[in-house]
């Protein structure tokens, strides 16, 4: 279905036009009022809108098309004098202070209700009365909606802040696996593939957002420019609110690989496969269960690919976040350490040349010539010596060490064979002992060789041909000066006893 096909003619007119900024404002309104309310009372938002037009103290500049004035019935200035002086010659004994008040009540007003015409000609707004009674009710189609919450969502990006899409796909993916909720898995299945998209769309406005911050800076001139933008803008709107979240609360590459194992573990489930189909073609999302299990398998796939090249578009990220934090020192030292005098002025004619008008640059070109001059003497042909100051203090003594050749061999072999993958499962043995599930709270951490034990044990998760499987909850353990989160690790060998108990 083509755009204009469902849009009115005249829909964007209003967002084009000189008095674009007061129907903005009408429609924040109309948006505020629709979610307030059940209904939308027509004399409602009339008075609310009224309210906003008093506050801003603004008309509505005439708006002509194709030769006609459009907003006629609106009173101009010279009928709103007229108007005032008739009133006073009819009323000369009263108040003149309450007549210019009322006069000025009656102009907000009639701009409301003309607004409103506007909203309802241009297909913003459709009204009905309500059954058994005379009240009008405005009533908003399904684009008007989404049109007032992406007006919504785009003034309001100041106060805008990331949402945990890694753990909410992570928490509707456990759902979908838990036997409790087995009729809830069509609704959890939908909601972790909303999540895991919105996490990549919230991952590539994250990248597109700093590139903007990073183009900016060629704009800037000033070093109070570039300090207002960083921390004002980027720091607050930016890193402090979407990116730092995505590497600490919510950090995606923790979800990772329990992610990637949860959706493995559903494709290869024909039984919780054979659920969410069911549950789709109960809600007529498909004619059958064949047919709607070859269309579910793709979307959890691309869950899948999401969350796999999630490290490569974090690496971005990052790399992109490091050069626009050097780029933006960098411009703000320069700026603060150019010279002062006939070079500074140079580099500002030059930095601001492409902005100035045509006949500037061509009076510029015609009347000032800018060359470098150099002189050549008997000493051109030799390299200025650098000067070093000699200190009086004596120099360090050193005593030589000789090092052996296999120093450096022996030491990367110690550390490597001292964290080898048999190493770290001997350490997850030893903290199994003879039960079949243990708690990383219940550790009792000996140094730092420990600690990294631990880490890996819960990074290989997922890995092919362990004999455990890691279970993240939701807080974090702080033990000494150790912080980690909180694990549990179960033995396959009791899941999959656990598994085969259930499917007797």
């Amino acid at each position: 279905m083509k755009l204009f096909e469902v849009l009115p003619a005249e829909f964007f007119r209003l967002l084009t036009g000189s008095n674009r900024e007061v129907y903005v404002e009408s429609l924040l309104i109309l948006h505020d009022v629709f979610k307030q309310s059940m209904h939308i009372q027509r004399e409602e938002y009339l008075t609310r809108l009224t309210e906003k037009l008093v506050e801003l103290e603004v008309f509505l500049e005439e708006e002509v098309e194709d030769g006609n004035d459009i907003a006629s019935d609106q009173p101009s200035n010279s009928e709103k004098t007229s108007e005032k002086t008739s009133d006073k010659n009819s009323n000369k004994d009263s108040d003149k202070t309450s007549d210019e008040a009322s006069e000025k009540e009656k102009s907000w007003s009639s701009m409301a209700h003309f607004i409103l015409r506007r909203l309802i000609q241009t297909g913003w707004v459709e009204q009905e009365t309500r059954p058994n009674s005379f009240e009008m009710l405005l009533t908003l189609p399904q684009y008007t909606i989404d049109m007032l919450e992406l007006i919504r969502s785009i003034t309001s990006q100041d106060t805008q802040v990331y949402k945990n899409y890694a753990f909410a796909t992570y928490s509707a993916l456990k759902t979908l696996i838990d036997e409790d909720e087995a009729e809830y898995r069509l609704a959890a299945f939908s909601s972790a593939r909303e999540n895991s998209n919105n996490l990549m769309t919230a991952l590539k406005a994250l990248l597109n957002n700093i590139r903007r911050y990073h183009r900016l800076l060629g704009e800037l001139i000033s070093a109070n420019d570039i300090l207002q933008g960083h921390f004002e803008g980027y720091q607050v709107l930016v890193n402090e609110r979407i990116f730092h979240p995505m590497v600490t609360r919510d950090s995606v590459l923790r979800f990772k690989q329990p992610v990637l194992a949860i959706i493995n573990s559903v494709m290869d489930s024909d039984e919780i496969l054979e659920q969410i189909a069911a549950q789709a073609v109960a809600e007529k999302r498909y004619s059958d269960v064949d047919t709607a299990i070859v269309a579910i398998l793709p979307e959890l796939q691309e869950m899948a690919d999401i969350f796999d090249s999630i490290d490569e578009v974090m690496t971005e990220i990052q790399l992109k976040n490091h050069s626009y934090t050097k780029a933006s020192t960098d411009k703000l030292i320069y700026l603060l350490n150019q010279d002062r005098s006939v070079k500074e002025q140079l580099a500002k004619i030059i930095m601001n040349f492409g902005s100035l008008s045509n006949d500037t640059r061509r009076y510029l070109a015609d009347n000032i010539a800018i060359f470098k001059q150099a002189t050549v003497d008997d000493k051109s042909i030799y390299a200025r010596s650098s000067r070093k100051i000699r200190s009086q203090e004596e120099p360090v003594k050193t005593k030589p060490v000789k090092m052996k050749e296999d120093d450096l061999t022996d030491f990367i072999n110690s550390t490597s064979n001292r964290f080898s993958h048999a190493h770290v499962m001997k350490f997850v043995h030893d903290c199994f002992g003879a039960a079949d599930v243990f708690d990383s709270r219940d550790l009792n951490l000996q140094g730092d060789d420990q600690f990294v034990m631990l880490l890996l044990a819960a990074l290989k998760d997922g890995d092919k041909g362990l004999f455990y499987q890691v279970e993240y909850l939701r807080d974090s353990i702080s033990y000494g000066r150790y912080t980690y989160p909180h694990m549990r690790f179960i033995k396959k060998e009791v899941l999959e006893a656990g598994v085969k108990k259930r499917d007797k």
